[in-house]
């Protein structure tokens, strides 16, 4: 398990973000984690009338019916399967157990394959091509919110094509936006830059993203933290 810890420790790459938007990096001692720090003034209410918005490779690959219970498990975890459960998921669950937010899954239309490196290629072309992906389901309504979290993954150093795709088709106008995510060792790059560009109007708070493979049990500490700090 030591080995194990200090070979993920030696993948992580902490980047900052730049200060045109307002934020500044602040780097939680001795763990992964990476929160950025928003100058907005503006308060997040735990109890605020809420809305989870997230987007996880797992839930885009399709019908998982006839798989095996071990692919799906590494799909969520980019292809390393070191903890039981994606941490996309596990943040999400975290937020709406303690705020009973209302929850959205961005999925695209078109499936990507269960298996991320066969994936990987399309991935990069949708996102070099600004595509504008279709999505599933109804968009939610936003009108009713005041807090959005705001989740995703970095996918070749920014926002996968669906999530982009669907910061175009919403209106976070007015709305406190809290974003988290999880990375594979490039922290949040330039991820809040483009959630600002795509959503000028929205009120964007301290940020919070980790490696996907750190384990479950530490990714809940150390967003129960954020959180708590965020709510304060």
């Amino acid at each position: 398990m030591e080995g194990l810890g200090k070979k993920i420790a030696a993948a992580l790459i902490t980047l900052g973000v730049a200060g045109a938007i307002g934020f500044y990096v602040y780097n939680m001692p001795n763990t992964e984690a990476q929160v950025v720090r928003s100058n907005v003034q503006a308060a997040v209410k735990q109890q605020s009338k809420s809305l989870i918005i997230y987007f996880t490779y797992s839930e885009n690959i399709g019908d998982t019916s006839g798989m095996d219970v071990d692919a799906i498990t590494s799909a969520s975890l980019h292809g390393e399967k070191l903890v039981a459960e994606g941490n996309m998921q596990v943040m999400v669950k975290e937020i709406q157990k303690k705020t009973g937010a209302d929850v959205f899954s961005i999925v695209a239309r078109e499936a990507y394959k269960p298996n991320f490196d066969d994936m990987t290629n399309k991935a990069r072309a949708d996102i070099e091509e600004n595509r504008q992906m279709e999505l599933r389901g109804t968009l939610p309504d936003l009108s009713q919110y005041d807090v959005i979290y705001f989740g995703s993954p970095i996918w070749w150093y920014t926002l996968p094509a669906p999530v982009s795709s669907y910061l175009r088709l919403a209106e976070f106008s007015g709305k406190t936006v809290v974003p988290f995510g999880i990375h594979r060792g490039s922290g949040f790059n330039n991820n809040l830059e483009t959630i600002q560009e795509l959503q000028p109007g929205a009120k964007l708070m301290d940020g919070f993203t980790i490696d996907a493979r750190t384990p479950n049990e530490e990714t809940i500490r150390q967003f129960d933290e954020f959180l708590t700090g965020l709510w304060q």
